[in-house]
């Protein structure tokens, strides 16, 4: 059973990033949930985007809504190589159910970046949108989270829920 957020725990393969805690969706004092990280990022150079922009609807911000807001992106933008596409069609450890996280979870992984390891500095994508043309992302070496445009080349760091 996982205790605390303090110590970065190996579960079904992978690194938990973040136990939930009271107070945040999701969280069940019976069961305990969270986010886990893959080991490694997979991508440091590519777009929020499938190269056309419009507004997917994938604004969503708070933990727990990285996958609903990948699904979103996914379904809006189709085929072609992006930040979300890449986690949705990732399967790592015998799990096919990665995203790409919310600004929020994004967060969480950064908090914790040093434990779970193989992050650059650069900055990383979330599935949150900010508009036609931008969407949230994080600086892991400074922490800073600004929207930015969907065509740059930014890094990428899938998640899934336990």
């Amino acid at each position: 059973m996982f205790k605390t957020n303090d110590i970065v725990i190996d579960y079904q393969g992978r690194k938990v990033a973040y136990i939930l805690l009271n107070g945040d969706p999701g969280y069940s004092a019976i069961t305990q949930h969270g986010l886990i990280a893959a080991p490694n990022d997979q991508s440091t150079n590519i777009q929020w985007y499938n190269g056309t922009y419009i507004s997917t609807g994938a604004t969503a911000t708070a933990l727990g809504t990285g996958n609903a807001n990948t699904n979103t992106i996914v379904a809006s933008q189709g085929s072609g190589s992006y930040a979300a596409k890449l986690c949705y069609d990732l399967n790592l450890g015998g799990y096919n159910d990665w995203y790409l996280p919310s600004k929020d979870e994004l967060m969480k992984l950064y908090l914790s970046k040093d434990l779970i390891g193989g992050f650059t500095s650069n900055d990383y994508w979330s599935s949150s949108e900010s508009s036609s043309f931008d969407a949230w992302r994080q600086n892991f070496g400074l922490g800073n989270v600004f929207n930015y445009g969907k065509s740059a080349l930014v890094s990428v760091r899938a998640i899934r829920s336990f």
